[in-house]
């Protein structure tokens, strides 16, 4: 394996424990995971899928996870970057861990609720529930897609669309009757 792959392998271990996870993000040691991810695109996927994994090992430690938005913006960039253009099953799956363990924070939860339930990243939740095969990550996005739900207002927001979709792919089946063709071709008025 790659020298980068093993320093990840070894930082996501790191990111395990309680102790050595605070002393990570004490030091900002993270950092070198978000930069990673905010070119993914230049790194091997195994690269990071193991940098998304010790953001969600840290994540998922009450006591660390607020002090990782504590940058807010430096920090949900990259992450919100990854989930909307990596293609990967398992880099995905990690970052759905870290939505997961975000959400199911108290202290981060409507801090990160309000980055993951704007437009484009709930739309990019629910395609991907919709399209994923690999197990895990089929698994992983439906536990963040109950988190997410627990909130009526997105819940709300989210039947909305999908009953809008749902209207509008019956329209665009259906033949258009033939006293609406002057409407929808622009058609004079009498």
């Amino acid at each position: 394996a790659a020298p980068a792959v093993i320093a990840a392998s070894r930082l996501w271990d790191l990111a395990a424990g309680e102790a050595r996870a605070a002393f990570l993000v004490q030091h900002q040691l993270h950092d070198v995971a978000l930069l990673v991810l905010a070119q993914h695109e230049r790194h091997p996927p195994r690269l990071c899928e193991l940098c998304m994994g010790c953001l969600a090992n840290l994540a998922s430690i009450a006591e660390v996870a607020p002090k990782l938005l504590a940058a807010e913006d430096e920090f949900v960039t990259p992450v919100l970057r990854v989930w909307m253009t990596c293609p990967d099953a398992l880099v995905l799956s990690e970052t759905a861990r870290l939505h997961l363990a975000f959400t199911s924070c108290a202290a981060t939860r409507n801090t990160w609720l309000r980055h993951i339930t704007a437009d484009e990243p709930l739309n990019q939740l629910v395609c991907l529930a919709m399209s994923a095969k690999e197990p895990l990550l089929l698994a992983r996005l439906c536990a963040v897609l109950q988190q997410v739900l627990r909130d009526m207002a997105v819940a709300y927001h989210l039947v909305a669309k999908c009953h809008f979709a749902t209207i509008l792919v019956h329209l665009l089946e259906t033949e258009v009757p033939p006293s609406l063709s002057t409407v929808v071709e622009g058609g004079s008025h009498d």
